[in-house]
């Protein structure tokens, strides 16, 4: 039986068993010719792995060179290769009643939906809205009154997918780029991507890891909190709070922060003494001297 009901979403993420997921295909586009060429799957408990599959498959139409030159993955290791429908079923037995995750999760989605219905497989996937490009400032995170909330009552059977990309362009807004080779290189993260799936898979999972600790550090720790459409503001609105409250306390705080230049998340003891509204930047004494921070890649906050 898949995953079913409400109740899940207020599970604690630590609860939950997550089937970490990336697909290499024959190109970008699953609604037209387009197939899956190699699966790669870790199933994930409390940080630690489970079990995991890696297969190549057989997607019976030929190879783009604009896709081998991406993968490399050539028709040689395809040619013995399953087909997806004499594999859908071993996917499915290890992706049921778990919580799938992966980089850019529409697209995977995309694609294993079209070759569960080519295998006549009935799949339910509930991914959520994805928000793209949020505009975070003082004035929308608090006031702001048009919000998106998912219903998720009467969806039974079905397998919830978190989208990491989406989780990391809400936690840390404003970067130019959200390339999964990019923020594994800004977050310092050991397992860079390669465009192979079992290896993708290992980064999505650190880069995962990394954006739910912070989550966790504010406060947020369930399933619901990881689809939820103003997570970012959430967290960004906290923030604001505790930073708020140190200036008025005129009291020194702790902060983890991600250091884009140093490609390094950084320790500092900081004096806040004023928030720029306009830009979301936190201005503070280092050591008697000025600097600024921008305030959506502080990961953490600590009293002193």
């Amino acid at each position: 039986m898949l995953i079913k009901g409400k109740d899940l979403l207020e599970k604690d993420i630590d609860e939950i068993t997550f089937v970490v997921l990336d697909l290499e295909t024959t190109g970008l586009k699953a609604k037209f010719k387009d197939r899956i060429i190699e699966v790669g799957a870790v199933k994930v408990h409390k940080g630690k792995l489970i079990d995991k599959i890696n297969t190549f498959i057989n997607p019976l139409r030929p190879l783009t060179l604009g896709a081998y030159e991406i993968n490399k993955i050539d028709y040689l290791m395809l040619k013995d290769a399953p087909l997806f429908k004499h594999f859908s079923h071993e996917l499915l037995s290890f992706i049921q009643n778990s919580v799938i995750v992966a980089y850019n999760a529409p697209f995977d989605i995309s694609f294993l939906e079209k070759e569960f219905n080519l295998a006549d497989m009935e799949v339910n996937f509930i991914l959520p809205p994805r928000m793209f490009r949020a505009e975070l400032n003082l004035v929308n995170i608090y006031n702001s009154q048009e919000k998106l909330h998912l219903n998720f009552q009467n969806l039974k059977d079905s397998i919830y997918v978190v989208d990491v990309l989406d989780l990391v362009r809400k936690i840390i807004p404003g970067l130019p780029v959200y390339r999964q080779s990019v923020i594994a290189d800004l977050l310092n993260i050991n397992k860079k991507p390669t465009h192979r799936a079992l290896d993708d898979v290992f980064t999505t999972i650190e880069i995962f890891n990394l954006i739910t600790n912070v989550m966790k550090n504010f406060g947020f720790s369930k399933l619901k909190n990881l689809i939820e459409s103003d997570i970012g503001n959430k967290i960004s609105k906290i923030r604001c709070e505790k930073i708020q409250s140190a200036i008025d306390k005129h009291k020194k705080i702790k902060i983890e922060y991600l250091d884009i230049p140093l490609r390094s998340i950084q320790d500092y003891i900081v004096l806040p003494e004023e928030i720029d509204i306009k830009n979301f930047i936190l201005d503070a004494l280092v050591d008697d001297q000025r600097q600024k921070f921008f305030i959506n890649r502080i990961f953490k906050i600590e009293g002193q």
